[in-house]
This record gives C-alpha cells, sequence and structure tokens, in this order.
C-alpha cells in the first residue's frame, strides 16, 4: 500500500560533546569546576587557563553537555543534564515532558520519560529490569597506511558507554502495559578512509 508507514518502537540517543556526560573526565564530574567559572569573573578566567592548560597536557574537561533526543510513539524531544541537579535534565523546546534519568555509580544507566497525557516510557531498560545495551564493548581502532599496513591501537581501558537505549516498555495512563523484546546479533562494524 502506499501513503503509510510503520513506526515500530523508539529510541533515547545522545550526541556526544566533548566526553560522554558519564564517562571518565565527562561533565557530570566536573559540576564544581563548571559552577565556579559562572560565579565571578576570576573563576572564569582561571577556568579557561586550567582548560588550556590541560588540552595541551592532553588531559580533558568536558565543559559542554550531551545532547539527549528521544522518540516514541509521536513524542519526541531533546534535553541536556543540569550541572546542579543530575536527576532533573532540562527539557528544550518547552515541551510537555518529564524525563527521569537512573544513574547507577555515577553512570547512566536506563530512562524513562512521562508524555503530556501521563503515559510511561521506559528506555534501556524496562520496569522489569530487562535491558537493551550491551556493557562489554571494546573500543579499538585500526589505521591502514601504505607504508605500514594494518596497525591496532587499544582504545581506553575504560569500557565503551552506551549512547543509544532502547524503547523497552510503554505504560499507558489508561492502564495496561506494551513490552518490547529486543534479541542480539553480533556486529562488526568497518569504517574505512583514504588520505592521498
Amino acid at each position: 500500500g502506499l501513503g503509510w508507514s510503520l513506526n515500530y518502537g523508539g529510541s533515547l540517543s545522545r550526541q556526544v560533546r566533548g566526553s560522554e556526560d558519564d564517562g571518565p573526565g565527562g561533565y557530570f564530574g566536573n559540576a564544581v569546576l563548571i559552577d565556579s567559572s559562572y560565579s565571578h569573573v576570576p573563576s572564569r578566567i582561571s577556568l579557561s587557563t586550567r582548560y588550556n592548560f590541560a588540552s595541551s597536557a592532553g588531559e580533558n574537561y568536558d565543559l559542554v553537555p550531551d545532547k539527549f533526543m528521544f522518540n516514541a510513539n509521536g513524542t519526541s524531544g531533546d534535553f541536556i543534564f543540569d550541572f546542579r541537579d543530575l536527576n532533573s535534565p532540562l527539557v528544550t523546546h518547552y515541551k510537555d515532558v518529564v524525563v527521569t534519568p537512573s544513574l547507577v555509580n555515577g553512570k547512566i544507566e536506563k530512562f524513562s520519560v512521562t508524555d503530556a497525557n501521563g503515559t510511561l516510557y521506559y528506555y534501556g531498560k524496562s520496569s522489569t529490569g530487562q535491558t537493551r545495551y550491551s556493557k562489554d564493548v571494546v573500543n579499538a581502532s585500526y589505521t591502514y597506511n601504505y607504508q605500514n599496513g594494518l596497525n591496532q591501537y587499544p582504545g581506553s581501558s575504560n569500557p565503551a558507554l552506551p549512547n543509544s537505549w532502547q524503547l523497552m516498555e510503554v505504560i499507558p495512563y489508561k492502564g495496561g502495559k506494551v513490552e518490547y523484546t529486543v534479541s542480539y546479533t553480533h556486529l562488526r562494524a568497518h569504517e574505512t578512509s583514504l588520505h592521498l
């Protein structure tokens, strides 16, 4: 048939700006530094100096929050975390939704989003604990050049953090429940680039 489409499920994903907010050196860990920089001008100058010095030494201060986007059942929007209250993200574009993150040991585990009608959407884990993303991701990069061939550069020793949380459960405001079941397929991704 023409003129129709099927939209199944939904997801919540993040656009990383700097480092993952909940990663090492991420936005969550720099709250005191960020807060002091907005308090008064000498702190802003000091922050700029510290940031430039740290960058030149190969260290990172993530001072910009990641952008998170969600979409399910016609409810969509985006938000960022407020460094002053990590439990109350700031929803942009004046959407009438409430986003509630679940942090475990400073890491994002799951989200729930309540829309204007009171329908509750669980991303990452359902209310029963079914998980969507894998925590045993290995970071590794490979490069190939004409003279040296293929070289592997191990990634960080820290496990990769998820950048997408799939819709796992919907609890409509009128009652009932919709659960999504996810099966995994091992996927190996390759990225190539050519530099002449």
